[in-house]
């Protein structure tokens, strides 16, 4: 009888927060483009309601920064003339 009850209480409150969700993304839907792109909420995905959270827009690029000081990769091929003179091919 106890699990019985157990999963209603859970699916009582999976309803519950479904709702509460639902809600969240209406109220959300109202804001503009502006507001929502700068609290990283996508439009699309609050159309969805409680299917789409957590409504957070993806990336639309990365960057991996480098440190460009750090020559110790840098392969430049030395050409060496008949002169014995070194030239670089940079």
């Amino acid at each position: 009888m106890k699990p019985l009850l157990n999963a209603a209480i859970q699916k009582v409150n999976q309803i519950i927060t479904t709702l509460r969700l639902n809600k969240t993304a209406k109220e959300l839907y109202k804001y503009p483009d502006s507001r929502l792109s700068d609290i990283g909420i996508s439009r699309y995905l609050l159309l969805k309601g409680a299917a789409g959270y957590p409504w957070l827009e993806t990336p639309k690029a990365t960057v991996q920064v480098k440190n460009l000081n750090d020559i110790t990769n840098v392969k430049t091929p030395i050409v060496v003339s008949n002169s014995n003179e070194i030239l670089s091919a940079a």
